[in-house]
């Protein structure tokens, strides 16, 4: 069992039970400190740029998906982004599947920042949204109740959206897992993002 789905079931459970309860040495002192300093600009210059290039691939695996496995959306949406320079640019954000699996609701997004602007500073889901946390949750409209993903603050079951980092024209993954809703239940309203209409009579698969 990965990290990822040994927090989705840790989570799952305290779900349940909740719902229950209710009902190295010194440099030498002559060393160069301006070449030092231009290697070890370099060398961060270098790092920054693999992470960069290689944010979809490493969230992708964080978020236990296979990208060409996905498909088409279920659901999109589109809200203004902040990136420096651009005074338009926006992030598209996108809903590929929503699975039950016991007790919870697995949702597999996607995020990309469209921007004129050639930027070469990744930024995270938060900086792009404003500084604010992706909060995405469910509406099961038959019975009338919210669902937010599992958990709570940082222990949450999804993607941390003051964590990875992604450049614009990248898409960057992400999850997020709720308590599901009765087996009866097979399709809910989607609130992919804040500040985006919600999208309605997602199924559930």
């Amino acid at each position: 069992m990965t990290k990822h789905t040994h927090r989705i079931a840790v989570l799952a459970v305290a779900a349940t039970l909740a719902l229950s309860a209710c009902t190295g040495g010194d440099k030498a002192a002559f060393d160069d400190g301006a070449s030092q300093g231009q290697s070890t600009s370099a060398q961060q210059g270098q790092s920054s740029n693999d992470e960069n290039a290689d944010a979809s691939t490493q969230s992708a695996a964080a978020a236990e998906i296979n990208p060409k496995d996905l498909g088409k959306p279920l659901a999109t949406a589109v809200v203004p982004a902040v990136v420096e320079g651009d005074p338009d640019p926006t992030m598209e954000v996108a809903l590929y599947s929503l699975k039950r699996d016991g007790k919870t609701l697995t949702g597999t997004f996607s995020f990309k920042v469209i921007s004129d602007t050639a930027s070469d500073t990744a930024g995270s889901i938060s900086n792009y949204l404003g500084g604010t946390q992706w909060k995405p949750y469910l509406v099961d409209t038959a019975n009338l109740a919210r669902h937010h993903p599992l958990g709570l603050g940082s222990g949450r079951a999804m993607t941390d959206s003051y964590g990875g980092r992604f450049l614009p024209g990248q898409t960057f993954y992400a999850y997020a897992a709720f308590a599901a809703p009765a087996d009866d239940v097979t399709s809910v309203t989607v609130n992919l993002v804040d500040g985006a209409p919600a999208a309605s009579k997602v199924a559930i698969q």
